[in-house]
């Protein structure tokens, strides 16, 4: 496994607002919640794949980031989880910005 050097609470917090900010800016408006965690993700230039193959077969892989692809995959089994999909996929973002 990998490590991976600590961020701060607070930068990881500066980064995701400044993505929202980002975004914001680009469509015109304030965001309120539900926040459009896949429309924010096209917006970041990747791709999204649902997948139930390959290690997503197992329902504990809930997500990934291909960077060289520019794709984030989510777990299909996800979509009946609509709370725990929206998460999966803003810790992608997460991901992406850090």
């Amino acid at each position: 496994m990998t490590d991976f050097p600590h961020i701060p609470k607070k930068d990881i917090e500066t980064a995701a607002n400044q993505v929202l900010k980002n975004y914001q800016n680009k469509i015109g408006e304030s965001l309120s919640a539900p926040i459009p965690v896949f429309e924010i993700i096209e917006f970041l230039e990747y791709d999204i794949d649902l997948r139930t193959d390959g290690i997503y077969e197992d329902p504990n892989y809930l997500g990934g980031l291909h960077l060289d692809e520019k794709l984030v995959v989510i777990n299909e089994n996800l979509t009946e989880q609509e709370g725990r999909m929206h998460f999966t996929a803003a810790h992608e973002i997460g991901h992406i910005r850090l």
